[in-house]
């Protein structure tokens, strides 16, 4: 082979590779950073997660678990059916268990508050406000 004529070539391979990998690590960071916000999120707010009015869990659910299991017509009004039916009890209970998990969290937040330095305290509220964004 003629080194002239293959260089460019791997030049060109290693760009794409190098590219790819990068697009990883970048994806790889971005799933880390939205994982820390979503998990941590609920210490720097101080409350529970709250769904957007505009949501719709159920329907988010059932969409996804065809998604994943590929449901049948069938199959799929009959899960969305049993959804249905106990929404209003997951509801009841989340309702009834939020205040005292906010005031948990509002405390457990408080006492973290103390500890931090000023800088690190900044932060914190920062993980809050971007998990304020993706709720």
């Amino acid at each position: 082979m003629n080194w002239a004529r293959l260089r460019p070539r791997l030049l060109a391979v290693l760009a794409l590779l190098l590219a790819a990998i990068g697009g990883v690590a970048a994806g790889v960071a971005l799933d880390q950073s939205m994982w820390q916000s979503r998990h941590l999120g609920f210490l720097a707010r101080g409350t529970a997660f709250r769904p957007p009015p505009n949501r719709h869990p159920r329907s988010e659910l059932l969409d996804r678990l065809d998604a994943s299991l590929d449901l049948t017509g069938e199959q799929r009004i009959r899960v969305d059916s049993v959804l249905a039916r106990r929404e209003a009890d997951m509801r009841a209970l989340r309702d009834q268990v939020r205040p005292r998990f906010d005031s948990i969290a509002g405390r457990t937040r408080t006492d973290l508050l103390q500890i931090l330095t000023p800088e690190q305290r900044e932060r914190f509220e920062e993980l809050g406000r971007r998990a304020a964004d993706h709720d």
